[in-house]
């Protein structure tokens, strides 16, 4: 399916006015600004606005950053072939990107369009247009910044339905009450603005429609651990180890828990209660909140930089994995979970 067949889905991102296809680009009717379309994809960055120079700047420099990715062969999509790591993959998707596929399916039976909002080259659109099978599947917009990946995925997946846009996701190029629903998946921890952010997800989906949001949970222990942990346990080897060097190693400070910002990206992690805050305030309401991956990351890189048998990081994920199921929605969840699952509500008037 390609971009041309969801027109009557776009808008301009600048003015909200109505695009013209050309023969290698999008017109709009309104301001007059041009989107090329690249591989039969739209690039939906007004260049001419700031919002537009920033976004293309950041393109660019994702698709080098995804580009080197490809290449090694590194990413979530790609099956490892180190025991360890194919092992915290599958936890990490079966606890929180296939929970929330099958959340969406369940929900969603009917569902005619799905926005996958920062979904990279689509590996999750792609597994959850499995689920609805080939009769029922849903076109999915798979929206992200980095064409390059966008491409990457294009050929990965032979999914119909599945549409890639390149694009801002603080500026979208689609129109008012189009969505159906909205999977956002590890993504607004990297959205500088979520304010902004939230009010134009409300803006494109439908009354009554809901946004499923997966994104590390600050307030859990797990993400402390692997986030915190490992920088303290570092530091302190080193320190105990500058005691016998002659050359000492200088100790780099703990970097400010949750927050980067450098060449690569921007990411800031949110607590559940101003995750919420940003999206109540758009209008949302809160439908359910989870919190999984209580085996974290840390019990299989210990297991891996300790050659420890393969049952140890399985025996881990068996002991936490009925306790996770049980506990997800309670504080207790809330006080562990390395990922929290959010799922808001836009208001139906009509209901």
């Amino acid at each position: 399916m390609t971009a041309a067949s969801i027109l009557k889905l776009m808008q301009c991102p600048s003015c909200g006015g109505e695009l013209d296809k050309k023969k290698t680009n999008l017109v709009c009717k309104g301001c007059d600004a041009s989107f090329s379309i690249e591989d039969d994809m739209p690039i939906m960055m007004d260049t001419r606005k700031p919002w537009g120079k920033s976004a293309d700047k950041d393109r660019i420099t994702y698709n080098g950053f995804y580009a080197d990715r490809i290449a090694q062969g590194d990413g979530w999509w790609v099956k490892k072939t180190d025991p360890y790591l194919r092992m915290r993959d599958e936890h990490n998707l079966n606890a929180s990107r296939w929970f929330v596929c099958n959340l969406i399916h369940k929900q969603n039976p009917d569902a005619k369009v799905i926005l996958d909002a920062g979904g990279g080259e689509g590996y999750v659109s792609n597994y959850l247009l499995d689920l609805y099978g080939e009769k029922k599947a849903p076109m999915t917009i798979c929206y992200d910044l980095s064409n390059t990946l966008l491409a990457d995925g294009a050929e990965r997946y032979d999914q119909p339905t599945l549409v890639p846009i390149a694009g801002d996701l603080q500026h979208l190029a689609l129109k008012d009450n189009s969505i159906d629903c909205i999977l956002c998946i590890e993504t607004v921890e990297h959205i500088r603005d979520l304010s902004s952010y939230a009010k134009e997800i409300l803006r494109v989906l439908k009354p009554g429609g809901k946004i499923y949001i997966t994104t590390p949970n600050k307030s859990g222990s797990q993400l402390w651990i692997n986030d915190r942990g490992i920088y303290f346990v570092h530091n302190f080897v080193q320190i105990v180890a500058n005691v016998f060097r002659k050359n000492k190693v200088t100790i780099e400070p703990v970097p400010f828990y949750g927050h980067y910002e450098g060449e690569d990206g921007y990411e800031h992690y949110q607590t559940p209660g101003s995750l919420s805050k940003y999206f109540k305030d758009a209008g949302f309401a809160v439908a359910k909140q989870y919190f999984v991956q209580w085996a974290g990351e840390a019990s299989f890189m210990v297991s891996k930089f300790l050659h420890l048998p393969l049952f140890v990081p399985r025996l881990r994920q068996a002991v936490s994995q009925p306790f996770e199921v049980l506990l997800r929605t309670t504080p207790i969840g809330k006080a562990i979970g390395f990922t929290q699952i959010a799922v808001f509500s836009k208001p139906d008037p009509k209901r």
